[in-house]
């Protein structure tokens, strides 16, 4: 959009498009790179070619549009097949099946709210070291919930993140029901 507006404001006349080198495919990423650094063009988004995301975020505007579009998304047989054939041959290991396994979030996951064993815990601890396992208490139910992350936590609650960690650092229950202990 800012060529957009930029090309409205000041004609087309005013700008130039232009071949700056030929080059191999391969090498197309790396020589884009040479050429933002050389020549710091002002309409250009990314500054870097080769990490073109590299400490940028999406709005939740844009975040909320993405979702909206990939909802309901169906692949074709023809693209489900090159997926499959893409897969074949491959093994996985039981510790990889597991890993992808413990990997799924929010209610399609088979460990959704359940206690998970020391076993799983240290396989879980083993892929993902800095991740913190929450166990949530209902005082009122006397409900106690097992998550392999805050996040999970959270989207079991219906709530953000940083509420649970705040609460966990806190010691405080949550709306003076809900105790977070770290797993």
């Amino acid at each position: 959009m800012l060529i957009c507006r930029a090309l409205l404001k000041y004609g087309l006349s005013n700008f130039k498009l232009e071949i700056l080198e030929y080059c191999e495919l391969d090498q197309t990423l790396t020589r884009e790179n040479y050429y933002l650094r050389l020549l710091k063009p002002d309409y250009n988004i990314a500054s870097d070619a080769l990490a073109p995301m590299l400490g940028r975020r999406h709005t939740a505007e844009t975040l909320k549009k993405m979702s909206e579009l990939s909802k309901g998304r169906t692949f074709s047989a023809e693209v489900r097949k090159k997926n499959s054939e893409a897969q074949k041959g491959k093994k996985l290991t039981a510790e990889t099946r597991a890993i992808m396994s413990l990997g799924k979030t929010g209610e399609n996951n088979p460990m959704w709210g359940k206690k998970l064993s020391l076993e799983t815990w240290a396989l879980l601890k083993l892929s993902q070291p800095d991740r913190v396992g929450i166990v949530v208490t209902d005082q009122e139910t006397r409900n106690v919930t097992h998550h392999t992350s805050i996040r999970e936590a959270a989207r079991f609650l219906g709530i953000a993140k940083s509420t649970v960690s705040k609460y966990l650092l806190s010691g405080k229950p949550y709306k003076d029901q809900y105790f977070f202990t770290k797993l």
